[in-house]
């Protein structure tokens, strides 16, 4: 191949690389290489506009001139619903010519209307000249329609009332209390508060300041609150509503306010008593450092004190008192006790106020709760206000526990019917099952002695944990009047006594009237006494001597003169001859 042929060859390679390279278009690229408008707030009154920076260059040195940029349809995330926003490149001006970075600012405006809240996606598309799209930058935007203000954490504002701060005879109590307002919507707010009482003796103000304000979305606002009530019952009480309006008034949000009032009453030293031990300064939510058997008696000890200023005029309390509840079925029988009724003056305290309950005999092995609650009513008010707290009782049941539960009847009175019934129920108290449980009775002068053996109990709480064992009493008749004991003893596993308790029998001589019944299981009979009747002697007719027949004696008539009617006769006969008498010396005096 020739020199000239080299050279045509070299320039026809290099023409096509020119033309190669002439032909190649400049690429845009942007930082962020996505848009996210994040939220834009819409409503029907009101447009969103949202605005972006971001750069955007060429990879070729001569650039590439855009000439106008535009928006896709903006699609809803997840559901039906579209728009398109009006864009606009605010700078740099279009045309333009970019090389290696230039930065645009873009302006995105989304007409009021009906659109729906929702998470949109779109795209922004830069143009040439021709209208051909240079670049296309995936858009994100989050539409709100939510105006929303509100007390800042709280869905209620509580407002801490003491009244042991009282002088005198004040009979209202003033706080205050301070209140984050926040705009937690997506628009600007004009915000005003406004207080609602629930009581016309409630009351609650708020400055100027603090009752109308501007406030930007997720702006805060502190107001303060005035609040004022008179003497009310303790714990929680609305006073009225915190009311909130905003979205140019067309909503109000309304807040409770309550009064959450300090009890007046408090319990401030508490001792107990479980069997033979005790634990004193027990405080609320503690374990009472004593444990408790059942059968055991509890006594519970407490001081308690009158909180109000002791100069206050309006803090007397009355009917005060203390009741202690327990309420679990493994316990047994419910508890619930009342401690006596009493008055309690302000600033003054009160000890010794007790309460006794016993440890039922079937309280299982477990750790009990002890509700108490210390009331009163104020005199001047009659507002109660009410002091609680809670401790628990710890019930240790041992391994091995057999009891006599009751020996009947005890004591046994026998007069003249010398025989009777006696019965004895022991019971497992303890966690293990006993297998061989026996029961012993000694009674040397009344000549008992008997033994029941090989006893099987459940542990405590089962359908076997007891068992009852009887046995008969025949004393002899001439067994002197007198009390007589016996004992009765309880043993495991053969010779491990247990428990031991001693019964009495009284034996009576017979009576004097005639009963029968029982007592307690076994029937008594008290013989009548032989009663001696009297002897009536008939008098004995004389001889010779007349006997009158009753019936003759009825027949015989009583005698004119021994009537009453002929006294009445001769009464009257001498009245008329004493007149007579009167007349005639009348009659010789006048002459």
């Amino acid at each position: 191949m020739g020199v000239m042929t080299m050279k045509k060859i070299l320039l026809f390679s290099m023409l096509f690389l020119f033309a190669l390279v002439t032909s190649v278009s400049a690429a845009l690229t942007t930082n962020p290489t996505t848009l996210d408008l994040g939220t834009v707030a819409v409503d029907v009154n009101t447009d969103g506009t949202k605005s972006v920076a971001f750069t955007v260059a060429s990879d070729v040195a001569a650039g590439e001139s855009i000439a106008s940029a535009a928006v896709s349809v903006f699609t809803l995330t997840g559901g039906v619903g579209t728009f398109t926003p009006t864009v606009s490149v605010t700078s740099p001006t279009l045309p333009k010519t970019v090389t290696t970075a230039e930065t645009f600012q873009v302006a995105f405006t989304i007409a009021k209307g009906a659109v729906t809240a929702g998470t949109y996606t779109g795209n922004l598309q830069l143009k040439d000249g021709s209208g051909t799209v240079l670049k296309s930058v995936p858009v994100t935007v989050i539409i709100s329609t939510t105006h929303n203000v509100v007390v800042d954490g709280l869905t209620s504002i509580s407002v801490d009332v003491d009244y042991s701060n009282l002088q005198q005879k004040v009979a209202t109590f003033n706080t205050t209390k301070s209140v984050v307002i926040k705009n937690t919507g997506a628009f600007s707010e004009q915000v005003s508060l406004a207080f609602t009482a629930a009581k016309t003796d409630f009351t609650g103000t708020l400055s100027a300041a603090d009752s109308s304000f501007t406030l930007a979305t997720g702006a805060s606002k502190t107001v303060t609150l005035n609040v004022g009530l008179p003497l009310i019952a303790s714990g929680t009480t609305k006073l009225g509503t915190l009311d909130i309006k905003f979205n140019t008034a067309q909503t109000t949000t309304p807040v409770d306010v309550n009064a959450v009032v300090k009890t007046m009453l408090e319990i401030t030293d508490l001792e107990v008593d479980i069997g033979e031990e005790d634990d004193s300064n027990v405080e609320d939510g503690e374990e009472i450092d004593a444990e408790g058997q059942p059968e055991d008696k509890v006594v519970m000890n407490f001081k308690v004190d009158n909180l109000f200023d002791k100069d206050y005029d309006l803090g007397d309390f009355e009917d005060v008192e203390i009741n202690i509840k327990i309420n679990d079925n493994e316990f047994g029988d419910d508890i619930d006790e009342d401690s006596d009724e009493f008055n309690l003056d302000a600033g003054e305290d009160k000890d010794d106020v007790d309460i006794t309950f016993d440890i039922p005999d079937d309280a299982e092995d477990g750790t009990y709760e002890i509700s108490i609650e210390l009331s009163g009513v104020l005199e001047t008010t009659g507002v109660r206000h009410t002091f609680t707290m809670d401790v628990t009782l710890e019930i240790n049941l041992e391994s091995d526990d057999v009891r006599i539960s009751s020996i009947e009847p005890n004591p046994l009175t026998l007069q003249c019917n010398r025989d009777a019934t006696i019965s004895i129920r022991v019971r497992n108290h303890g966690t293990d099952n006993q297998d061989d449980v026996t029961i012993s009775v000694d009674g040397s002068a009344l000549g008992i002695d008997e033994d029941f053996s090989g006893i099987e109990l459940d542990e405590l709480g089962e359908s076997n944990d007891d068992e009852r064992k009887e046995f008969s009493v025949s004393l002899d008749d001439d067994l002197a009047a007198g009390t007589y004991n016996y004992d009765v003893r309880v043993f495991r596993d053969g010779d491990e006594l247990e428990d031991e308790e001693r019964g009495t029998i009284r034996v009576e001589d017979c009576g004097p009237r005639s009963t029968s019944g029982s007592s307690n299981g076994a029937t008594v009979v008290v013989q009548p006494p032989v009663i001696t009747q009297p002897v009536v002697t008939q008098p004995t007719t004389p001889t010779g001597a007349v006997v009158v027949d009753d019936d003759f004696v009825d027949s015989v008539e009583t005698p004119f003169t021994q009537s009453p009617l002929f006294l009445v006769l001769l009464v009257l006969g001498n009245v008329i001859v004493l007149g007579l008498i009167v007349f005639i010396i009348v009659k010789v005096a006048a002459k």
